[in-house]
């Protein structure tokens, strides 16, 4: 015969180890509540069970009533902690063991039949491991695969114990073969929970490392990718690149006269100017495969059709960040942002040419003015459209003028300044055989495309001596320009 008491005390002292466990690691943790749920279901279940193991000593309604249902109380704990390790409510049918067993157990002929009592609590428990197995397939299966290991534990006791109770039902067995058919049951569902538990914590352990992993990676001030982050994402973007027949783009953004805001405005600013621009930039990058490489400097990898692909998001980004008020409490920041791009084939690309061709991108959007977007090729130097800036170059030679401030230069295409600078020329691109898209010349502009000059109600272009003026009356008639700049056989976006 099965030795009832011996087993519940060996069970009772193995929850009350795993209990005081489980209360010094959420006391090391307390923003963890699965940890305190946990330990609190494993000391219910311990007490519960001394309560029945004391039938004799103790009235029967506390040992068998009261001690089971607390016994079943520990199981909705541990429900309870499942839910709270993925951050999610408590449901309610996380009470279904305890509330099954307390609606049965009063009725006469469960009462008073112990046969009939080791059946409910059966059905009860088996109730409990089926709550506990959808807990754990509410989390994220697919990246924690432990977690399945875990789930098909609380499924064979959950059969486990339906099944215990299914035949007991239909053999209707003594009281000495239900002592010993609901012994093993109780001694099996301890033994699967002990295999549950170590499951647990090695799902624990993968989360930390995953965690600990992530930090390495991330920017603890952004929240974006750091640089070795961002360099481990870029094989992974080539491949995905080859496979769709795309190019692989290099981004590389500066934020313009970051200095002069630490110094201006102090250093917390600074820090807010960072974590603005990271939140809305990352969500314009595909995949947010964006990261800061260092100080107010950030970059960005993406696969795309063709230059006119990247141009538009480096420039969605650029004017996003223009329009994007960066609030100190005490004053809005002015900040905008330079921007340099590399593209190479998915075959031919190489991370630290691609790299050192978006850097010096940049360096010429620096030299253009700020605030503008630059792309570099890799063919001799040359991106599409240098064709085009080289004549421009011949040309303002051979008439004596310097190309305005912001014009392309040999090797480089600059495209989407916005013009909030001292220049004195606005379009510093606009030649004969761009066109407008989207959107007529309005009435109010009057353009001199051979001297490359705008003026504003045939007013005399000295009226440029007054950049936010133009900028002003520009920005209150259309706040944004689009225009296509072809030429040598490349098409380009220009946002005004």
């Amino acid at each position: 015969m099965f030795n009832i008491a011996t087993g519940l005390a060996i069970w009772c002292s193995e929850a009350m180890t795993l209990a005081l466990v489980l209360f010094v690691a959420w006391r090391h943790n307390v923003r963890n509540e699965a940890y305190l749920y946990w330990g609190l279901g494993f000391l219910l279940t311990g007490i519960g069970f001394a309560m029945v193991a004391l039938r004799g000593e103790i009235p029967s309604v506390l040992s068998i009533e009261a001690g089971n249902a607390i016994a079943l109380l520990g199981q909705s704990a541990w429900v309870a902690g499942f839910l709270a390790l993925d951050r999610k409510r408590i449901e309610w049918w996380a009470l279904l063991p305890p509330v099954i067993w307390l609606a049965g157990v009063f009725l006469p002929w469960v009462n008073s039949d112990y046969s009939n009592r080791v059946v409910l609590y059966n059905l009860a428990s088996a109730t409990g491991a089926t709550a506990l197995a959808m807990a754990v397939a509410a989390g994220d299966m697919r990246r924690e695969r432990t977690r399945v290991k875990l789930m098909g534990v609380f499924v064979i006791q959950g059969c486990l114990c339906f099944g215990s109770a299914l035949m007991m039902a239909l053999t209707l067995p003594s009281d000495i073969e239900a002592t010993n058919l609901g012994g093993a049951s109780a001694m099996a569902s301890a033994f699967l929970l002990t295999i549950a538990f170590a499951f647990t914590c090695r799902l624990i352990m993968e989360r930390s490392e995953r965690h600990l992993r992530a930090l390495t990676l991330t920017d603890s001030l952004t929240g974006v990718l750091n640089r070795r982050g961002l360099l481990g994402y870029f094989d992974g973007i080539q491949e995905k690149a080859h496979d769709d027949q795309r190019q692989v783009a290099v981004m590389l953004f500066d934020l313009d006269h970051f200095k002069r805001v630490n110094d201006r405005f102090g250093h917390q600013s600074g820090d807010a100017v960072l974590t603005a621009f990271a939140r809305m930039a990352r969500q314009y990058i595909p995949n947010n495969i964006f990261g800061r490489m260092g100080g107010e400097e950030f970059a960005a990898f993406a696969a795309v059709t063709d230059q006119t692909e990247a141009e538009a998001i480096a420039e969605a980004i650029r004017t996003e960040f223009c329009r994007l008020p960066v609030s100190t409490g005490e004053a809005i920041v002015p900040v905008t942002v330079s921007i340099g791009i590399a593209l190479a084939s998915s075959i031919e690309a190489n991370i630290d040419k691609l790299i050192s061709a978006a850097d010096r991108a940049l360096y010429a959007a620096k030299a253009a003015g700020r605030n503008c977007t630059v792309t570099f090729g890799e063919a001799g130097g040359r991106c599409p459209g240098s064709g085009h800036a080289e004549r421009h170059r011949r040309r303002t030679r051979a008439d004596g003028r310097r190309p305005g401030r912001g014009a392309a230069t040999h090797g480089y295409a600059v495209t989407g300044r916005v013009v909030l600078g001292p220049s004195p020329r606005i379009f510093p691109r606009l030649g004969k055989s761009d066109k407008p898209r989207g959107m007529m010349i309005p009435s109010f502009l009057s353009i001199d495309r051979a001297n490359r000059h705008v003026s504003l109600d045939g007013r005399n272009p000295a009226f440029y001596g007054n950049p936010n003026a133009v900028y002003a009356a520009l920005h209150a008639h259309c706040p944004t320009f689009y225009w296509v700049s072809r030429s040598s056989g490349s098409s380009r976006v220009t946002t005004m």
